[in-house]
């Protein structure tokens, strides 16, 4: 070991557990926004201020993580490379999650659709165990890790499958409604590329966590 390994290792890899702590709580709080945001279309404008402010911290905290990382001399709990491909999908998800809302309000959506219930309650899951994820890295819970992986490779395929039912099914109900189908066949694209991102977070904890086996 580096003989002054130690004197930079501490306070580099303290802060970068606390920005990534508190980015994994936005992600959740965002994902529980959007939720709410389709559960209540019709008076979605308040909601989605709150999205953009999640989104706006979560922008904050990939900032802080760069100048964390820019900073480090030694970082001995991440490499840096990792520590930024993980900040940077982190933050991708959040960016996802106001995307899809900002869709629904650009269209000006204000009748829900199941899908829509049932993607946002697998975006809230996937974010949950993303959560999780994070904090059994710090903690090196590695095993939870692989355990996490595997829920949100399920969730994500489940995203799938209501992507394509839901997709035929406006198909049929908006034969002669163009706009109608286009307009939320984009948002339930993008709800289930929210889930497909959170997977690749996990995917990306867990190629961490190999590294370090």
């Amino acid at each position: 070991m580096p003989l002054f390994s130690g004197l930079f290792k501490n306070k580099a890899d303290v802060s970068l557990q606390r920005l990534f702590t508190n980015q994994a709580t936005n992600i959740i709080e965002c994902a529980r926004e959007l939720e709410r945001f389709f559960g209540n279309l019709e008076n979605g404008e308040q909601i989605m201020q709150y999205i953009v402010e999640c989104e706006h911290h979560g922008d904050d905290l990939t900032r802080e993580l760069h100048e964390v990382l820019d900073r480090a001399f030694i970082t001995s709990w991440l490499d840096k490379s990792d520590a930024t491909d993980l900040a940077n999908n982190l933050d991708s998800f959040l960016d996802s999650i106001r995307g899809v809302a900002r869709c629904a309000r650009l269209y000006g959506v204000v009748e829900g659709r199941k899908e829509a219930s049932q993607l946002t309650d697998i975006v809230v899951a996937v974010a949950q165990l993303v959560e999780a994820s994070v904090q059994h890295l710090i903690a090196k819970d590695y095993s939870k890790v692989v355990e996490n992986h595997e829920r949100i490779a399920q969730m994500e395929r489940k995203a799938d499958d209501l992507r394509d039912m839901g997709i035929k099914s406006l198909w049929q109900e908006t034969e002669k409604d163009p706009r109608s189908f286009i307009s939320w066949k984009e948002i339930i694209e993008g709800l289930e590329k929210i889930a497909d991102r959170g997977h690749h977070i996990s995917q990306v904890i867990v190629s961490i966590i190999r590294k370090s086996q």
